[in-house]
């Protein structure tokens, strides 16, 4: 992924279907993976998400074809549009 369309991307963890927070730069996918694998918690994953805040930014993307590709992804793994789930 290019680093222009990286930046209307990011992964959050979804916690008990009831919150969610965007992953800070300095963590570790993985290693969040693996402490919420072995963890009590139910319904905990990773997601990725759209990372936009105007419809002028989300129009912007209809010109680059992986942006497109992801939302497409993200649409067909729900059937809602809004995530790609990492079950953990």
């Amino acid at each position: 992924m290019d680093s222009v369309t990286a930046n209307y991307f990011a992964l959050f963890e979804v916690i008990n279907h009831s919150f969610v927070r965007k992953l800070a730069p300095n963590e570790f996918p993985h290693k969040l993976y693996v402490q919420n694998y072995t963890s009590a918690v139910p319904g905990t994953c990773l997601t990725l998400r759209k990372w936009l805040f105007t419809t002028e930014e989300e129009a912007l993307l209809n010109d680059n074809d992986l942006a497109i590709g992801i939302g497409i992804g993200i649409e067909i793994d729900l059937g809602i549009g809004i995530e790609i789930g990492i079950g953990i």
